[in-house]
């Protein structure tokens, strides 16, 4: 994929052109005049004397500075200096770790401060855009799009955000104990038996968010979804997927198979287990492996709960227009993303480098969302149904004698304002 083209240059060029015309306060203009101007002044006497100057600094056009992970820092860099050759506006990015930048934006933007461009997971955007904290990115394509991205980052009617990324666990299956052929059903059970491993078959991570996808599977829901969005009135942790998906964690609490994330990877890698649920980031070891969509239930309903990452821009930025440019038209362009997914086996959020990227490697489709329904819905009620559904896992997964549907329904009414 081409980094940047003229086009994109001249669109710039005529974005930014627009915005210093029409007047919006906001934004700076973006001439880049002589750095030093130097007048001769002749002398009014016919006394020889040496000609006096004047000379006028122009102050520097200050960067547009972004916040962003070490890893997608390094995918962004060549693309900020073709927008600072296409716009005269340098881009500043700042290294943060990636769970802080968030926070650390929101309380920055409070004060008047903080980034002009920052990248955030999706399950804040509500918060931060009831709080006045980010504007509205508006993009020409939104057909270019995998399905659930955009709706990640609507939470009121409006884009906040330019989805980039997305994190969903799928199925990671050691090949030297599972042959790829025993993967094309659904019945995870069977094809354990089938492949009559010694150890334990599954690495099943006791995580609230492998929880909620495997509810899903069951038929289960945290929140009611529809076309209309998320009604968090409607809570289905005691619905009867999510007790059959009760039952299924429990079975694994019971096989010892139901264990924290860090141990169910290091329980793959050594060999020591046939499949591990994880995300694009998990660390799958030196084996080889292979993919697929996980489906614990059995059925061609695939496990999701997927978190969408994105870039947004500050309400307290100077250069909103330019901002937005940036996003649109280079940082959030198909290369950039197809960039990240090569340096990190990571999700593409737009159709085209999505495509191809699992033409270069396939096992990246076992990650992809299955539409907004299966997207984490927004905080602060996504954390609520994620804290109360990891208190019934940690019981579950404990020692293996908690009663299961109790947990769950017990988790269910917590998010009830009635009940809990």
């Amino acid at each position: 994929m081409q980094r940047t083209t003229a086009g994109a240059a001249l669109l710039a060029f005529a974005l930014l052109a627009a915005a210093c015309s029409s007047g919006e306060s906001a934004e700076p203009t973006t001439t880049v005049p002589d750095a030093t101007t130097t007048t001769a002044v002749p002398a009014t006497s016919s006394t020889t004397a040496a000609p006096t100057t004047t000379t006028t600094t122009t102050a520097p056009i200050p960067p547009l500075v972004v916040w962003a992970d070490a890893r997608l820092a390094g995918v962004l860099e060549g693309y900020a200096a073709d927008f600072e050759v296409a716009t005269g506006i340098p881009v500043q990015i700042e290294v943060q770790d990636l769970d802080a930048i968030t926070p650390a934006a929101a309380e920055a933007i409070a004060g008047g401060a903080g980034p002009d461009v920052f990248y955030g997971s999706h399950r804040a955007a509500a918060t931060l855009a009831a709080d006045g904290a980010v504007v509205a990115v508006p993009i020409p394509d939104p057909e270019a799009y995998v399905a659930g991205a955009l709706e990640a980052f609507t939470p009121d009617g409006d884009l906040v955000g330019l989805p980039f990324e997305i994190v969903s666990p799928g199925l990671y299956a050691n090949t030297a104990l599972v042959p790829e052929e025993a993967l094309e059903g659904t019945d995870l059970d069977r094809i354990c038996e089938d492949a009559e491993h010694d150890g334990q078959c599954l690495a099943l991570p006791s995580d609230p968010v492998t929880a909620l996808a495997v509810v899903r599977s069951f038929g289960g829901y945290g929140y009611a979804h529809s076309e209309e969005g998320w009604d968090t009135a409607d809570v289905g942790l005691d619905s009867a997927g999510a007790l059959a998906a009760a039952d299924y964690l429990d079975a694994r609490a019971l096989l010892g198979s139901l264990v924290p994330a860090a141990d169910a990877e290091a329980a793959f890698a050594s060999g020591q287990t046939a499949f591990l649920v994880g995300p694009p980031s998990a660390d799958p070891g030196p084996s080889e492996w292979a993919a697929v969509p996980f489906y614990p239930s059995g059925s061609d309903a695939v496990a999701a709960a997927a978190e969408v990452y994105g870039f947004m821009v500050s309400s307290a930025s100077d250069q909103p227009v330019a901002a937005r440019v940036f996003l649109t038209e280079f940082a959030g362009r198909d290369a950039p993303m197809f960039d990240l997914f090569l340096e990190g086996f990571t999700v593409p959020a737009r159709l085209a480098p999505y495509d191809d990227a699992v033409a270069t490697d396939p096992r990246i489709a076992a990650f992809a969302p299955a539409g907004a329904a299966s997207v984490l819905p927004w905080d602060p009620e996504a954390g609520d149904l994620l804290d109360a559904l990891g208190g019934a896992v940690a019981a579950i997964a404990s020692d293996g004698t908690a009663d299961a549907r109790a947990a769950f329904s017990a988790a269910a009414a917590s998010l009830r304002p009635d009940e809990g």
